[in-house]
């Protein structure tokens, strides 16, 4: 962990972008992906009886889409605070 500080210091004071963050960003995308439509798929029997009362697919997808929205920034926040409490302030932001 203490290796992945002093690397992302020094890319900070150097101008560059870590590489392991960049694959660590686009993993938890697909991660994050992968997950929603999961979750989408396994509520197909919901989705078909909730389409059966009226209502509309995209009053559906608009409401997973808020849902998951709030969940994915309450998880970054919260990951934000142990990134914070791990390694400072000095680290979250690269100039």
């Amino acid at each position: 962990m203490r290796l992945a500080i002093d690397q992302a210091h020094n890319a900070a004071a150097s101008g560059e972008v870590p590489v392991g963050a960049v694959v660590l960003v686009i993993g938890a995308v697909f991660m994050g992906t992968a997950l929603t439509v999961r979750d989408l798929v396994g509520e197909r029997a919901i989705f078909e009886r909730e389409r059966a009362v009226g209502l509309r697919p995209s009053a559906y997808l608009a409401a997973k889409i808020v849902v998951f929205f709030v969940l994915a920034v309450l998880l970054r926040r919260g990951v934000a605070g142990v990134e914070v409490m791990i390694s400072g302030y000095r680290y979250l932001y690269i100039q």
